[in-house]
């Protein structure tokens, strides 16, 4: 907004000396309009006097000089302006972040992640991975350039995500989720913001400690992850159990893996809804595992082959990214 503001701003200056310009010849040497324009137009461009034939008064050519000199002036600094705009990119940047706003204004039910570090970014690849509609928030000019020259096509506002404007920006109020991957005081303010710029939308945060968790879920965070507490669990994870460890780095972090863990949401009326899962050809169509089922506040694991199928529910399923996709299309799943 700032950089658009300061590109802006000299040539409404401009406007205002032509405006200026013409008004100050009608009242001084008292020429109509048109005239008064047209004095005031080469003036401005030094292109001279020559076609004019009228007799300036001592105050007229005060008026004049200072026409010149700062018309001269401005228009000087609105050419290096541009010039600053084409050699340095800058207006390619402008007129992408035109671009990226207008888009970001057409979509609906994305998800926003605020802080692209370590934990955010990770988190905005597993969503792009997915094939998620997703827009970035960054503080960090120099990170934030190092983003958009990797990935051309990253939606990315630059800002502080405590701020209202950014978030309106990154299209808060239509979006279906965000993460707040940022320092404990942001994501507590982030919170506080989005909530009431979205009643309903799902907010996930990480904490640094218990205390932050806390006061996170009385801001109105939904899901709160403490990295330290999970880095601990999986450490000793590692020691009693390193096959599972294995398997699961393989299933869900392992980058180049097609191998994920998904949800199939099931609709009303959809053409699974009454089936057995034994019927419902996961294995056999998609190559996946049915792993658990959420039903309302129940959770199934593992379910039996024989459960049936009800709309509204979540199938967990273990599979291969590309066919469940496939799967997922051809069942009309959410």
């Amino acid at each position: 907004m700032n950089e658009a503001r300061s590109f802006v701003l000299p040539f409404l200056l401009l406007g205002l000396i032509v405006a200026v310009g013409a008004a100050g010849f009608q009242i001084i040497e008292d020429l109509d309009p048109v005239a008064a324009l047209y004095m005031t137009l080469i003036t401005m461009s030094t292109v001279g006097f020559g076609e004019v034939g009228h007799s300036f008064s001592t105050v007229g050519r005060l008026f004049t000089m200072g026409l010149i000199v700062t018309s001269v002036t401005v228009g000087a600094y609105c050419i290096g302006l541009i010039i600053a705009y084409i050699v340095e990119g800058r207006l390619m940047h402008a007129v992408r972040r035109r671009h990226m706003t207008r888009k970001i204004g057409r979509m609906s039910g994305h998800i926003i992640v605020c802080g692209t570090g370590r934990s955010g970014g990770s988190a905005l690849r597993e969503f792009r991975l997915r094939g998620k509609e997703v827009v970035a928030i960054e503080f960090d000019e120099v990170l934030a350039e190092e983003y958009m020259e990797n990935d051309a096509s990253l939606l990315l506002v630059r800002g502080n995500c405590t701020e209202e404007h950014v978030l309106e920006e990154a299209g808060v109020g239509r979006a279906s989720s965000i993460v707040f991957a940022v320092p404990d005081t942001e994501a507590i303010i982030g919170t506080l913001t989005a909530r009431s710029m979205n009643p309903g939308i799902t907010i996930v945060c990480r904490a640094e400690s218990e205390e932050t968790a806390r006061k996170l879920a009385h801001a109105g965070a939904d899901h709160i992850i403490q990295p330290e507490a999970i880095a601990g669990a999986r450490m000793a994870t590692f020691i009693t159990a390193p096959a599972v460890v294995e398997f699961l780095e393989i299933a869900m972090n392992q980058e180049g893996t097609e191998l994920r863990m998904e949800e199939l949401n099931i609709p009303e009326g959809g053409p699974l809804v009454g089936q057995l899962l034994a019927e419902s050809g996961i294995r056999e169509e998609a190559g996946a595992s049915v792993i658990g089922l959420k039903r309302g506040a129940e959770t199934m694991l593992s379910p039996s082959l024989k459960t049936t199928i009800e709309a509204g529910d979540t199938l967990i399923v273990l599979g291969e990214s590309p066919r469940l996709a496939r799967y997922r299309k051809a069942h009309f799943l959410l």
